[in-house]
């Protein structure tokens, strides 16, 4: 029978550690978390002896990334944030087909990077952390980074930018400094947007029949949203599908992004 604690790297023993001693000695742990964080701590610790290659370096968290054109003006998409939202990721992966069937059409035009799963071990799990439970969606490094509540589907990690998932988005940010960012998340039916991007969005609202909602309604502190529009100014779309799609459906939206994807070049 095989040890389900073996290949635990000693850097996660020492972390597990630590966040023992952090969530049971300190001020803010116990402000934050009380009892209930020690019984986080509990179950993480459960997870990993059965999962121990959750936390290892060789996790498959290294998100595909597609290419179509070549051009200054870069459209980067990004799908599968959150691993359990299964209609936007079925419109992403609708997508990805749809810009590699016409790939060469894209040639001097732009070019479109899209990463369709961003959260591979999220998505292979059906949940919408990361395996780890961090939410990659509020793991960015923004002014407003906070730690969150450990153990919630919100929780933003140890650090900024700790996660594999959300180091590899950065560099592609940093290194191709797109002019648009859309991403794609269900289930809330709307349009939203952050910096410069109003135009846009209202555009994608209209050719989606989504309705267009400046303001989601909550915080989200270490969003991309909040890292690439408001701090870097990047022109950022959060577009949210309807929890459940049928093909037809799924097939439409994608259509139609297509169609916007093109007509940006026009402007």
């Amino acid at each position: 029978m095989e040890d389900p604690a073996r290949g635990i790297p000693p850097q996660v023993g020492t972390r597990i550690a630590l966040s023992s001693i952090f969530l049971r000695r300190s001020p803010l742990a116990r402000e934050n978390y009380g009892p209930a964080g020690v019984r986080c701590l509990v179950a993480a610790v459960l997870l990993l002896a059965s999962h121990p290659r959750a936390y290892s370096n060789d996790r498959p968290t290294n998100p595909r990334l597609i290419r179509a054109g070549s051009s200054s003006y870069r459209v980067l998409v990004i799908g599968g944030l959150h691993g359990d939202e299964n209609s936007a990721l079925a419109v992403g992966l609708a997508l990805e087909k749809k810009l590699l069937a016409g790939a060469q059409a894209w040639t001097s035009r732009a070019e479109v990077l899209m990463v369709p799963e961003a959260n591979p071990t999220g998505i292979s799990a059906h949940i919408r952390t990361t395996f780890q439970g961090v939410d990659l969606n509020r793991n960015f490094p923004t002014a407003d980074w906070s730690l969150g509540r450990f153990g919630s589907r919100y929780f933003g990690g140890f650090s900024a930018a700790s996660e594999k998932e959300t180091a590899f988005l950065v560099s592609l940010i940093r290194a191709r400094r797109p002019s648009v960012i859309i991403a794609l998340h269900s289930p809330l039916s709307c349009v939203n947007f952050d910096g410069p991007a109003q135009s846009l969005a209202s555009d994608v609202s209209k050719r989606l029949r989504l309705p267009l909602r400046p303001n989601i309604g909550y915080a989200t502190p270490g969003s991309l949203g909040a890292y690439a529009g408001i701090e870097r100014r990047i022109p950022t779309l959060t577009i949210e599908f309807p929890p459940t799609l049928s093909s037809t459906e799924t097939n439409h939206f994608a259509e139609e992004l297509i169609r916007f994807l093109t007509s940006l070049r026009k402007r």
